[in-house]
């Protein structure tokens, strides 16, 4: 009985989780999957029972019961990990659903905030669908710490800087947390509501005039301040000449990204004058740049500004 009320414990914590987490569950298509694991960690737990109950009372002898008992958990360590094998086919570890769909259809370079859905910042990786947080699942220090500077004073500039092209709502969120004005509903997949964000800046563009400042510190006050446009001003802290083209126009040329991957970006430039080429990349050491296929004084070196 003792063990049996122990045993309980778990499988009722089990339940309620699962109860909890089942609308996200849902969202993935992942409940069926789910619920059916739980009643198959119950009929092992189930036999484990059935053999030490049948020792205790002597209709079992110890030594059969105990090699009966390491065959169920033979059994079940094999059967639970029958999914994390290297030949697992990957629709089995990430499946396919109408939200990650439609996702990956569109074009890519695109970046999308999943916080404001309740999803969980990395799930979306594995489709290889660009988060805000940058390139994996993890928070790297240098977005959390220009979110954190910037927040709230210079969010509205900021949030343009990160391109974020289109946001995830819960279908007919209202209040505070739903969509800000402006924003345009694209679809809706899964209760989830795609909203595009006509406000994000392109992931390459370029700029007319370059700002220096003397530290980090001193470009987010700069980034504070009512008359910065990142659409039109670049900032940094490196060892450069400022300057402002003297250009008949607000924009200097266009920048295309013609290929891009998580460690490669390729960018077809038409500047009608002297200008910045603004990536709203996170920059991570070990970039290289190049123009028509020479190296030239990269990002990496601690410059950071290229002619």
């Amino acid at each position: 009985a003792v063990p049996l009320a122990v045993l309980t414990i778990p499988f009722l914590l089990t339940i309620a989780l699962f109860l909890f987490h089942k609308r996200v569950l849902a969202m993935q298509g992942l409940s069926g999957y789910v619920s059916r694991q739980i009643v198959y960690a119950a009929v092992f737990a189930g036999l484990g029972m059935g053999i030490a109950a049948a020792a205790c009372i002597r209709r079992v002898p110890i030594k059969v019961a105990t090699a009966l008992l390491a065959l169920v958990l033979a059994a079940d360590l094999l059967f639970a990990s029958r999914d994390l094998l290297p030949t697992t086919p990957r629709e089995h570890l990430f499946p396919e659903t109408h939200l990650t769909t439609e996702l990956q259809a569109k074009t890519r370079p695109v970046r999308i905030s999943v916080l404001t859905a309740s999803i969980d910042s990395g799930l979306m990786q594995p489709y290889r669908i660009e988060q805000l947080h940058g390139y994996d699942p993890l928070y790297p220090r240098r977005i959390i710490e220009f979110m954190t500077a910037a927040y709230p004073g210079a969010w509205e500039q900021a949030e343009r800087l990160f391109s974020l092209e289109y946001y995830l709502f819960p279908h007919g969120l209202e209040g505070e947390d739903a969509p800000s004005a402006g924003m345009e509903l694209v679809t809706t997949a899964d209760g989830i509501d795609i909203f595009r964000n006509p406000r994000a800046l392109p992931r390459a563009f370029l700029v007319s005039t370059l700002e220096t400042v003397p530290d980090s510190d001193a470009l987010f006050q700069r980034m504070h301040e009512e008359d910065f446009d990142p659409a039109r001003v670049a900032l940094t802290d490196a060892s450069v000449e400022p300057f402002t083209s003297d250009t008949p126009t607000d924009i200097p040329g266009t920048a295309t990204i013609e290929q891009w991957s998580p460690n490669r970006v390729a960018v077809q430039v038409d500047a009608s004058a002297h200008s910045v080429l603004v990536l709203t990349d996170a920059y991570y050491p070990g970039w290289r740049a190049y123009a028509d296929g020479e190296g030239v004084v990269g990002i990496d070196d601690g410059r950071g500004i290229t002619d």
